[in-house]
Formats: structure tokens, C-alpha cells, sequence
């Protein structure tokens, strides 16, 4: 399932495949390009069902993660997207944004600007029981990115000490 999640919240499915067949291997394309606004995402999910109900599922006792073989899983999501204004891009590339918010962005899985617990990988989940979070349940952007700092401050590569005079220790 692939929907734009536009700036106001306000969700659009783009495209759903609720009984996708694995020998279709195809691409989906729109019938008409669609423009969307500044700050628009967009946002893919899939299930894949690994009981022993699913007739192709050689091993239902597996665990199945990522991989390029058939046996994985191998959803992987893509656009194709061109800029209205080619200068665009040249923006865009100057404006890099900062590791907090492309951290957040991962673990915000259903895009609505707010991570949980559940959507935390639980090795990090002592990290955020660390930080002083009001809402440790609901954590937004802003409230990320001040945890990040703190850790970064906290657990982060040490500067370099220097002597009086400004020189560098070796």
C-alpha cells in the first residue's frame, strides 16, 4: 500500500494490493502524474503473511527478514518523481537535513509525526526510557531531536582536549 500523507495530514491511497501474488513482479505507474505540495510523503507499508496458512511458505517457523532472495523478504518501496523547477533540486541538496530528523523520519513508521515505543527498535528502546521524555508513549520531532543532543552530548565521540595556549595534544 503506498499514500501520500500531505502537509495538513490528510492521508490518499495511491495504490493497494490487498491479494498481491509474488509471480507478479511488476511496477505500478499512475495513469496521470500527480503534483503534490511542499512537505508531502510518501508513505509505503506491506504485510506478508509467513503461517502455515500461506500455501507458498516453505517454513512457517522461519524468521523472515530483508534479503534479495525469494525466500526473504523482499518488499522494497521506490518512486519515480521529476522537479517542477530544476532549481529545485539545487535547493534541495543545500538544505541537507540534520541526523535527528532523518533518524526520526526511520522510525516513524506510520507517518504521523510521532514516534512510539513499538516503532522503536528495542536496542534503543533503553536509550529513550533514559532521556527525560514528558510522554516517553508519544514522542514528537522536537522532543527526538533535544534527546538525540542530550545522548550525543552523553554517550557521542569526545573532543579533543587542547592546552592553554590553544595548541592540540597530541
Amino acid at each position: 500500500r503506498y499514500e501520500v500523507i500531505y502537509p495538513d495530514g490528510r492521508r490518499e491511497p495511491l495504490l493497494s494490493v490487498p491479494r498481491w501474488d509474488f509471480n507478479w513482479q511488476n511496477v505500478y505507474q499512475l495513469k496521470e502524474p500527480l503534483k503534490l505540495p511542499k512537505g508531502a510523503k510518501i508513505h509505503a507499508v506491506a504485510h506478508w503473511d509467513n503461517s502455515a496458512n500461506n500455501p507458498y511458505n516453505p517454513d512457517p517457523s522461519a524468521t523472515v527478514k530483508f534479503g534479495l532472495q525469494t525466500w526473504e523478504e523482499m518488499m522494497v518501496g521506490w518512486v519515480a518523481y521529476v522537479w517542477e523547477n530544476p532549481e529545485t533540486a539545487e535547493e534541495s541538496a543545500r538544505l541537507q537535513r540534520d541526523d535527528p530528523d532523518l533518524l526520526f523520519d526511520r522510525f516513524d513508521r506510520n507517518g504521523d509525526d510521532v514516534i512510539t515505543p513499538a516503532e522503536v527498535p528495542a536496542q534503543m528502546r533503553p536509550l529513550m526510557k533514559m532521556a527525560k521524555l514528558p510522554d516517553p508513549e508519544r514522542v514528537t520531532r522536537e522532543q527526538f531531536k533535544a534527546m538525540f543532543e542530550d545522548l550525543k552530548k552523553k554517550f557521542g565521540p569526545k573532543q579533543p582536549n587542547t592546552k592553554a595556549d590553544g595548541d592540540k595534544k597530541p
